[in-house]
């Protein structure tokens, strides 16, 4: 059971704990309820989002364009990560402040304390190099927050993706969403409105040696187009 901190997008400083869902084969899911005791034994999956009324097909959060893939990796992670939407605002809280994570900070962060040991031997053994993120509210009040998890091989990203998409989608009440133009991408979102009146959504997506892991929330209903392309723009900047 994951936990994310977002700002609530009506009140400029209002802070949640969002319980995410994890799964056991070394991943982190995004979708708000409480983990149980089978998640920390299974391997994990993502959940999908529907889009809501009166949300523009292109809307502000996603305005990101994507770019080509760069000819060779970048060294530095965090200079793969796709800009956030125009006219959009980071969370400002320590998590958002620090886009480069060591794994203890990351695990510490997204799985909770009686977790933490197992996730970190989990994205040991999967071959984890290095973390980045960056989080937004854009002027639609959709927020996200895309971490990118690179892995020694292609295989330990592999491994990463299956097995967060396989627990997630084992989640009640999860339902999901395909990521146009990308075999390992999906989403997955709980149609009941959290605390703060959002729809929790995460997104998957693999592109060689890197995991995506979109946490995305939008407000009163699901904005699945924003959300997907939000995701799209993320993986079309990834290296093959």
């Amino acid at each position: 059971m994951p936990q994310v901190r977002r700002v609530s997008a009506a009140g400029a400083a209002a802070l949640a704990v969002l319980t995410l869902l994890t799964g056991c084969a070394s991943v982190v899911n995004g979708d708000g309820g409480a983990a149980t005791d089978a998640h920390t034994t299974a391997t994990a999956t993502p959940t999908g989002t529907s889009s809501p009324a009166n949300t523009p097909t292109t809307s502000a959060t996603a305005a990101t364009s994507a770019g080509s893939a760069p000819a060779t990796p970048a060294t530095n992670l965090a200079d793969l990560l796709a800009p956030a939407p125009p006219g959009s605002r980071p969370w400002d809280t320590p998590w958002s402040n620090n886009n480069t994570p060591t794994l203890d900070e990351f695990v510490a962060h997204v799985y909770p304390v009686k977790s933490t040991e197992l996730a970190t031997s989990q994205l040991k053994a999967q071959g984890i190099e290095d973390i980045a993120h960056l989080t937004w509210i854009s002027t639609d009040a959709n927020q996200a927050d895309t971490i990118l998890l690179r892995f020694a091989t292609p295989a330990g990203a592999v491994s990463r993706y299956r097995s967060a998409t396989t627990a997630k989608g084992q989640d009640t009440g999860q339902l999901h969403f395909d990521v146009p133009s990308f075999s390992e991408a999906v989403g997955y979102y709980n149609p009941v409105l959290d605390e703060l009146g959002d729809v929790r959504t995460i997104v998957y997506g693999r592109v060689g040696a890197i995991v995506v892991e979109v946490f995305f929330y939008s407000p009163a209903k699901l904005d699945k187009a924003a959300a997907i392309a939000a995701t799209t723009a993320q993986l079309q900047l990834l290296p093959a």
